[in-house]
């Protein structure tokens, strides 16, 4: 079944995002799921198997670029538990956000895949992606909303 998350999927989501190297103490995750669940611009949806197990996780992004005539959407995580992977979770989570995206005005879904995950990028030219060479990122340190920023 696929739906929203609720806080109490919180130890659900930390065991998947471990999975994948991002391990995070729960208050850190909770707080950013909070921050997550209450931003119109963010959709994020769960799939609980049989179990009642949150056992996939995907989180995207509308964006509203200007100098484009429709909004994107960014997949900032896909995460599908390693003992159901290949069953069809990730697969569901997948056209429910590509769904919801096209009904926000999106025309198009981007996302990032660490150049390490070939299964990854399998599943997604199974789903119609299209690998685009050139990304630029820089890493910033984080400054906290609550300092004034120089005038």
């Amino acid at each position: 079944m696929i739906r929203a998350p609720l806080p109490a999927d919180l130890p659900d989501l930390c065991r998947l995002f471990s999975q994948l190297g991002y391990t995070q103490n729960e208050d850190g995750l909770r707080r950013r799921l909070h921050q997550t669940l209450t931003d119109p611009a963010c959709i994020m949806r769960v799939h609980q198997g049989p179990n009642r197990v949150v056992d996939g996780v995907i989180v995207m992004h509308l964006m509203r670029p200007l100098h484009e005539p429709h909004d994107w959407a960014l997949i900032s995580s896909l995460v599908v538990d390693e003992a159901v992977r290949g069953g069809g979770v990730g697969a569901q989570l997948l056209a429910e956000t590509e769904l919801l995206a096209s009904l926000a005005g999106c025309a198009r879904v981007m996302l990032a895949s660490n150049e390490t995950r070939e299964d990854a990028h399998r599943f997604y030219e199974r789903h119609g992606y299209q690998e685009r060479r050139k990304r630029f990122v820089k890493m910033l340190t984080p400054t906290p909303m609550d300092k004034k920023r120089p005038a």
